[in-house]
């Protein structure tokens, strides 16, 4: 039985899409609430002659159910509207603003939402990875752990900064 991946925020697929050439066999599915992201994702996987199923839907909406799956990865929106000014102009003008940005006031909202929904999606042993702001990454491991998710790791990237959060259901 192949592996069934869940992309979620998927954007361009570009994530999606490297999962599907690493691992051929495996069902891969993108979700985005952005129908334009979504069919840059559905061009990206044509290009790139690559099958994966694109999902229209919005994860913070309460009735979305997310399919059942072995592995979700998810890239939300993390970067404090605070932060928006500080930004370099190429990620400002060439990111659509609804994938990169969260209200000051509630950073951890995709995390929390997709971290519930995951857990009744994935699948027991199961994993689930973040990638997040270097500051709010930690909070995100504490986030799934209280929501009973168990071997919580918090990864640093290159520049040794917290920017991944990896959980096992």
């Amino acid at each position: 039985e192949s592996i069934r991946i869940l992309d979620i925020g998927t954007g361009s697929g570009c994530i999606a899409l490297a999962l599907k050439k690493l691992f051929p066999a495996a069902q891969v599915t993108g979700i985005d609430v952005s129908d334009q992201a979504l069919l840059r994702a559905m061009d990206n996987g044509r290009r790139n002659a690559l099958e994966v199923t694109w999902l229209h839907g919005d994860v913070l909406h309460a009735d979305l159910v997310l399919p059942s799956v072995d592995l979700i990865v998810s890239n939300p929106p993390y970067v404090p509207r605070s932060e928006e000014a500080g930004l370099g102009l190429h990620v400002r003008a060439h990111e659509p603003h609804l994938a990169l940005f969260v209200e000051d006031t509630d950073p951890l909202r995709f995390y929390r939402a997709i971290g519930g929904k995951a857990l009744s999606a994935l699948s027991t042993g199961g994993a689930l990875w973040f990638e997040g702001h270097h500051i709010h990454s930690p909070e995100v491991a504490v986030l799934l752990e209280q929501l009973g998710y168990h071997d919580v790791r918090s990864i640093k990237d290159l520049s040794g900064a917290p920017r991944f959060v990896r959980a096992t259901r």
